[in-house]
């Protein structure tokens, strides 16, 4: 309660039955025209995080961000503005933050490494925004094409409902922590029904509700304070980080238990 996320995804159908009373506002800057996948997508990520039937914070403000995926059926009116479309990840994220989001969740790879991208995201870390991303489901390191490969930038692996690794989630320098990716059951607009869901888009919602609870508990900390915890107390032996799942599965309990004021005020991932 009391805490802004901004989801950067596909279309979110707010009149879906298990978002009803959640409060949720689209923000996005332009129309897409969206394909059955991606308003699945949308739609169940924003659930995981705040749906109020079984959200992990289901009090917080979510603003929605409209990206495109290459399965949508048309860009719409996401005309270029100074050569970067509006519904960039880059133009996003600085709309998020115009917007008073304080956590960031993206479910979705992103290649980008222009000039637009690293300023976004310093600007992020400059104001104290928490960027998380997932770490992809290419069972390999693909650190190269998720935002998590930039500093400071929390990037989210899977791990089973036994805490094991999932197999299918991928690696790298960029992964900080992990979190259940599944299955899930999500909403199929390509059939209109349910199925289930892997993944580390599933994870990524988990762990950035759960930083929004931390910052409900800690409001007077800063972001840096609040990675800090996430680092301290993620559930690898030691908290050692390792390039599968960071520093461990997100340990919700003693994220939202420990009192960041005692760590430095400084980004961990820098």
């Amino acid at each position: 309660k009391g805490v802004t996320i901004a989801l950067i995804d596909g279309t979110v159908d707010t009149s879906a039955p298990e978002l009803k009373g959640a409060n949720i506002t689209d923000k996005s800057r332009c129309t897409i025209e969206a394909s059955a996948a991606t308003r699945s997508h949308g739609t169940s990520m924003a659930s995981m995080l705040v749906s109020p039937t079984f959200g992990v914070a289901p009090d917080a403000t979510l603003l929605t961000y409209q990206s495109s995926a290459t399965e949508d059926i048309s860009l719409g009116s996401c005309e270029n503005i100074g050569g970067v479309r509006q519904n960039s990840i880059s133009h996003l994220i600085n709309q998020a933050i115009d917007d008073g989001a304080q956590i960031i969740s993206l479910s979705q790879g992103s290649g980008a490494t222009g000039d637009d991208i690293k300023w976004a995201i310093a600007r992020a870390m400059n104001e104290g925004v928490i960027i998380v991303n997932s770490a992809g489901n290419a069972a390999s390191d693909s650190n190269g094409g998720q935002l998590s490969r930039w500093s400071g930038v929390v990037g989210v692996a899977a791990i089973t409902a036994d805490g094991q690794r999932a197999d299918y989630s991928s690696w790298g320098n960029g992964v900080t922590t992990a979190a259940v990716g599944g299955p899930v059951t999500v909403r199929d607009y390509g059939t209109g029904g349910l199925r289930p869901m892997n993944g580390t888009s599933v994870a990524t919602p988990l762990a950035a509700g759960m930083l929004a609870l931390a910052r409900q508990k800690w409001p007077d900390v800063t972001a840096n304070q609040l990675l800090q915890v996430v680092t301290k107390t993620a559930l690898n032996p030691n908290h050692e980080w390792n390039q599968y799942t960071g520093y461990g599965a997100v340990d919700l309990g003693a994220l939202v238990n420990t009192d960041p004021s005692q760590y430095p005020d400084e980004n961990p991932l820098a």
